[in-house]
């Protein structure tokens, strides 16, 4: 009888450490998911922010192109 109880304890205390060792597993693989995710905004945040800022830059000057200059010319004429 002491030789069960003995292998039952054994057995559980492997599957234990099994499973913490999967658990381990687990939250290096979400950090690491959660760390690329965090990056992945943060590159297309910056890459909208500087496409948003070329267009904005190239309106700019279109407009400009298309303003008549009369109007910021002195009133001395």
């Amino acid at each position: 009888m002491k030789f069960a109880i003995e292998t039952v304890a054994e057995t559980q205390k492997t599957t234990l450490a099994a499973a913490g060792a999967f658990a381990e597993s687990v939250l290096v693989v979400t950090e690491r998911a959660m760390l690329l995710n965090i990056e992945l905004t943060r590159s297309a945040c910056e890459q909208s922010a500087a496409m948003t800022k070329a267009c904005l830059d190239a309106c700019l000057v279109m407009d400009s192109a298309f303003v008549p200059h009369s109007l910021f010319k002195s009133g001395g004429d």
